[in-house]
């Protein structure tokens, strides 16, 4: 049985989510994301259940940006150019 190389394996998951996250759309639904996980807030809370789950959250959403290489300096980027264009009007 041979042993499957990692490297490879992360390189077609890497190339399996870039596929899914990138293109015409991709921008809204990272953004949609990045707001739904909290992506650029704190995950504090008094609960540590519901910190716990934010914390899953924001855990899942940073998965995506590794495998995508955004860091969260391209995800404000993109939270402030969609508040620019909501305040153009």
């Amino acid at each position: 049985m041979a042993i499957d190389d990692p490297m490879k394996n992360i390189k077609k998951r890497q190339a399996a989510y870039r596929s899914v996250f990138t293109g015409a759309e991709s921008d809204k639904v990272l953004l949609d994301l990045a707001r739904f996980c909290r992506a650029v807030e704190t995950s504090f809370d008094d609960n540590p259940y519901r910190m716990a789950f934010q914390e899953g959250r924001r855990e899942v959403f940073l998965r995506i940006m590794t495998y995508i290489d955004y860091d969260l300096r391209d995800v404000s980027k993109l939270i402030n150019k969609e508040q620019g264009e909501l305040y153009d009007d």
